[in-house]
């Protein structure tokens, strides 16, 4: 229940921060992905690379789609200071999410639910990848009610990487 409670939390902090680069950024690529069969789709994504502490699991990127109110985020954590040319299995704990009119899919803390990330092209600044799993919207708390959905065909194409 706890944890539920805080992955609702992060998962809002999350969704909100929409920290998008000045309107005069060369944001062009795309990313869309199926919920459950349903197509979504956003004409303006990109990653962001976030460094830390050297030696620490502190260098994330955050692939990241956003068009009104409708978002995509998967974070990449890497042990080393690139993202490279290969599959990343992404668990509880890295939290991926969906908002698709105000619902949020993210991946709860069972081996159930993840997303699969291969990242095919990375090259000059630009990312492009594959991406599914397995996800779930949390219906309520309070009585524990989720609703698990079904994340396939997903894929970023030539997304611009801004370093921070």
């Amino acid at each position: 229940m706890k944890r539920i409670f805080f992955l609702l939390i992060c998962i809002t902090v999350v969704s909100c921060n929409k920290n998008k680069p000045d309107s005069n950024s060369n944001v062009n690529g795309s990313i869309e992905y199926k919920i459950n069969g349903t197509l979504f789709s956003f004409s303006n994504g990109l990653v962001k690379k976030v460094t830390g502490t050297p030696g620490a699991i502190s260098t994330f990127y955050l692939i990241q789609g956003f068009q009104g109110n409708n978002s995509a985020n998967i974070f990449i954590y890497t042990h080393s200071d690139t993202l490279k040319q290969q599959s990343y299995h992404l668990e509880y704990g890295s939290l991926p999410s969906f908002t698709q009119d105000s619902k949020v899919y993210t991946v709860l803390d069972t081996p159930d639910y993840f997303i699969d990330v291969l990242i095919t092209s990375y090259k000059n600044g630009f990312v492009s990848g594959t991406f599914n799993g397995k996800v779930t919207h949390i219906i309520s708390v309070n009585p524990s009610k989720v609703e698990d959905a079904a994340i396939t065909d997903g894929k970023f194409n030539n997304l611009k990487v801004f370093y921070y």
